[in-house]
Formats: C-alpha cells, sequence, structure tokens
C-alpha cells in the first residue's frame, strides 16, 4: 500500500492505517534524528495535520524533511542558549552553562521572565514591564530575586 493510500485511510477512521505508516518509517528516522523522539513524533503529527496531496504521495520525504529542519531548528535554539548563558555567569566564569540553564529552569515563571528579559534580551525594566504586563517596581523585585536564588543555586559547596 503506498503512503497516500495510508494517509487517505487514516483519514477515513483506520487507526491500524498510521500504525502501519508509522512502523514504515520512524524507526529509520528515529536513527536520522539521532534519537531525538520529540522530532520524529512532531514529524508524523504535521504530515497528519498536511491535507495537501503532494505531500502525501511523498510522505517519506516530508516526514526527513520536517525532522531535519526541526532538528536543526533545536540546535540554533541550543546555540543561542549556549551564548546567552555567559552573560549571566560573568561573575563567575568557572559557572557550567547548563548548571545556569537548570538553575533558570527552577524559577518561578516571572522571575525567569524578568531575568531572560533583562539578560538576554537586553530589555530595559520599563520595557520588561510592558511584556510582562505589570509595574516597572514589581519587574525589578522579580529580577532581584531571582538574582538571589540563582546565586544560592549556583553557589558551590
Amino acid at each position: 500500500m503506498t503512503d497516500a493510500e495510508l494517509l487517505a485511510r487514516y483519514r477515513a477512521g483506520n487507526v491500524e492505517a498510521f500504525r502501519e505508516l508509522y512502523q514504515r518509517y520512524a524507526r529509520a528516522l528515529l536513527f536520522y534524528a539521532r534519537g531525538d523522539e520529540d522530532a520524529v513524533q512532531e514529524a508524523f503529527v504535521r504530515l497528519l495535520d498536511r491535507h495537501d496531496p503532494a505531500v502525501s504521495a511523498s510522505a517519506q520525504a516530508f516526514l526527513y524533511t520536517t525532522v531535519r529542519n526541526l532538528v536543526l531548528d533545536e540546535k540554533r535554539k541550543a546555540a543561542v542558549r549556549r551564548r546567552a548563558v555567559p552573560a549571566l555567569v560573568r561573575v563567575e566564569p568557572d559557572v557550567d552553562p547548563e548548571a545556569v540553564s537548570a538553575a533558570l529552569d527552577r524559577l518561578p515563571d516571572d522571575q525567569r521572565e524578568a531575568v531572560v528579559l533583562k539578560t538576554y534580551a537586553g530589555l530595559t525594566f520599563e520595557e520588561i514591564a510592558k511584556v510582562a504586563g505589570a509595574p516597572a517596581p514589581t519587574v525589578m523585585s522579580r529580577y532581584r530575586y531571582a538574582l538571589e536564588k540563582l546565586a544560592s543555586l549556583l553557589r558551590k559547596p
């Protein structure tokens, strides 16, 4: 059965048709994506969302292209994060960028937002206030509390 036929059957309600399509490509896609399961799953979701006959006729090409783009996008994002993290650790150059990223993830969302927008995006407190929908003094407090928490999280034992 062709990819287009399997997709048509899936769209008509046959879940087994999708299972067959998934089994046809998932393993090789996972190898191609170096184990990035999220990229592979997202590629299949995007395939199912596309109702373009050209895509259905060439599901394999669509899946590989999508996985490739998703993996490259993630690499670009990771590179941006790696470049941005040193701005946060200027005072402590021996702090691991991964540790900074993990510490940022442990902050409350509003504090993390203040740090990221101030340190990485270079926004002023007034600009952050507009983005966050909060008064500038509140944003300044969030930023200060976040820096205190980050310092304690990153302090060497």
